[in-house]
């Protein structure tokens, strides 16, 4: 089953619709990966796979209100990446929860960024106004009760095991009461409590020094929730689930590669000082997808102690030579960074 699962994902994380109608028969199709617990749905809707997305809204096992370990669920992630498309098709399916709240204490309109958030917003407004205006609740076209009514139809009812889910169920929701303004109060005087920590004392030492300061913060957070199974359960975040989350949402689109690595690198700066380990993989991802000929510079500096970051962005230096030695920049930076020079060199 495992082998199965990692292919299944691996599939929707590619686009491949052909392997993922394969590997479905025998994966859990609500697995999730390790790293950020996203589901085969929730990868698909971030990358804007439409084929495979729209196949697995197709599946009534699927759950469309998972969420990862941020609390983000497929809608969230496709307005988070202004995946219009993606986006429209789960706001087609009248089982996807608009109210659910992420560790950051915001809903899905909240998620989007800056480019897109006005679209977004009014899509996810309309499709409230409509929904509440319906009289009967099994009207969707694409409610849970008709998808299953057509897998049985076409003979596919019973290719995954996995229990359904009670219509009376409520949806994880982590409520908070914490103002923007305490969070970045709070930000400073953990930045304040790093810089002082004794530089003997070991990562541990520093963590719980740290870990203990916020809590004297005084976050308030009501855990009147329940699992998707309908039992009370823990879902109590730890303060660097909610540090991870404030913060990446932070991470907002800015316009231009240029501006966005400047965003990120400060923040990578940041996520390193407060030991989130989460938020420092998302800063990397959003610094190399913001490579170009104006940021590789800039990303060399960043990750001149990460080995794969910098190999990568050698690697473009090396596919765009060309191009890369007629801006101004090229000959200052060669001459900042004889290092670079050398493993060009060595490259081409």
């Amino acid at each position: 089953m495992e082998e199965h699962n990692g292919t299944f994902l691996k599939a929707c994380e590619e686009g491949q619709l052909s392997q993922v109608e394969k590997s479905i028969i025998f994966a859990d199709v609500n697995v999730v990966e390790k790293v950020d617990g996203n589901s085969g749905l929730m990868i698909a809707s971030r990358d804007a796979h439409r084929e495979v997305v729209n196949f697995l809204l197709d599946n009534a096992e699927v759950d469309v209100n998972l969420s990862n370990k941020f609390g983000y669920t497929a809608l969230m992630l496709a307005a988070q990446n202004g995946n219009m498309d993606i986006l429209e098709m789960l706001l087609e399916i009248d089982d996807v929860d608009l109210d659910i709240v992420n560790k950051a204490g915001r809903k899905a309109e909240e998620c989007a960024r800056k480019k897109n958030k006005a679209a977004i917003q009014e899509r996810i407004a309309s499709t409230r106004v409509k929904r509440k205006s319906r009289k009967n609740k099994g009207i969707g076209k694409n409610n849970a009760a008709k998808r299953q009514r057509d897998m049985e139809e076409n003979g596919v009812g019973n290719l995954n095991k996995v229990s359904k889910k009670n219509e009376n169920e409520e949806i994880v929701v982590l409520k908070e009461s914490v103002s923007p303004q305490k969070v970045l109060k709070d930000l400073e005087m953990i930045n304040d409590n790093h810089d002082a920590t004794n530089e003997d004392a070991t990562d541990d030492d520093a963590t719980k020094a740290t870990e203990k300061k916020v809590m004297s913060a005084a976050y308030t957070l009501e855990e009147d929730v329940r699992s998707p199974q309908g039992t009370l359960r823990s879902v109590t975040p730890t303060i660097k689930d909610i540090l991870t989350a404030r913060l990446e949402n932070c991470l907002i689109d800015l316009g231009t590669p240029k501006e966005n690595v400047i965003l990120s690198r400060e923040m990578l700066s940041m996520s390193k000082k407060l030991n989130l380990e989460d938020l420092q993989s998302i800063c990397r991802k959003i610094l190399i997808e913001n490579l170009s000929r104006e940021t590789v510079f800039d990303l060399l500096e960043v990750f001149d102690e990460d080995t794969d970051m910098k190999n990568i962005c050698l690697n473009f230096l090396v596919a765009n030579i060309d191009e890369m030695r007629l801006i101004p920049e090229w000959k200052p930076m060669m001459r900042k960074h004889p290092s670079i020079a050398i493993e060009l060199i060595d490259r081409l």
